[in-house]
């Protein structure tokens, strides 16, 4: 993943966890990031927007992450 300066993340999701679960899961996703050099901070200057969805197409237990650059 190249370093971003702005961007947004899209969780999708299918697991036994209720939403505010897989909203918990992003904060230890985007340290990781901020720890691995993609983006620079995670305050609203580079990280603006997410979105969290249920999708009952995917298997039990998956859950996408897709980070967009803004």
């Amino acid at each position: 993943i190249k370093p971003m300066e702005r961007f947004e993340m899209k969780v999708r999701y299918n697991s036994r966890h209720d939403v505010d679960n897989v909203v918990g899961s992003l904060k230890v996703f985007i340290d990781e990031m901020r720890y691995l050099g993609v983006i620079p901070e995670d305050n609203v200057k580079h990280f603006s927007k997410f979105s969290v969805e249920y999708e009952k197409t995917f298997k039990t237990n998956t859950i996408e992450f897709t980070i967009l650059e803004v």
